[in-house]
């Protein structure tokens, strides 16, 4: 991978990601032909383990930038990171999800049932169903 393509990624300046590689932060080679630096993807996701803010970031930036396109693209030029970053959504949608279900649960269990009727109730409680059902269509 290119530098360029990583800052794109993580919503960086080109700078940022060569002082990464300067400060040995992520791990890079350059090549004989350009003189450039390359990343390999498996380099690149163990940086994104040891921070996991900019994977957030990355994952964010392709929902909020034509993800079928970005998803696509990264798919294609890097299947190991693609790979990584939708393990590392399953794994945080699953956690959502759990969360969202033990809310539920804990607001059944805690209210009596003149408390029930209260209408604020059972609107929080819709809008937990819906972002289940949300977590769940992605």
């Amino acid at each position: 991978m290119k530098p360029a393509l990583i800052s794109v990624l993580c919503g960086v300046n080109l700078e940022t990601v060569r002082k990464w590689i300067r400060d040995g932060k992520l791990k890079a080679s350059i090549t004989n032909r350009t003189k450039e630096y390359r990343i390999s993807d498996k380099d690149f996701i163990e940086f994104l383990k040891k921070n996991k803010k900019k994977l957030n970031t990355i994952v964010n930036n392709l929902y909020e930038n034509n993800y079928d396109a970005n998803v696509d693209a990264l798919r294609k030029d890097a299947p190991e990171l693609y790979v990584f970053i939708c393990e590392y959504e399953l794994v945080y949608y699953t956690n959502e999800i759990h969360k969202l279900e033990e809310n539920i649960k804990r607001l059944n269990h805690d209210l009596s049932d003149s408390t029930r009727k209260h209408t604020w109730y059972k609107i929080y409680l819709e809008n937990i169903k819906k972002e289940i059902s949300r977590l769940n269509n992605k």
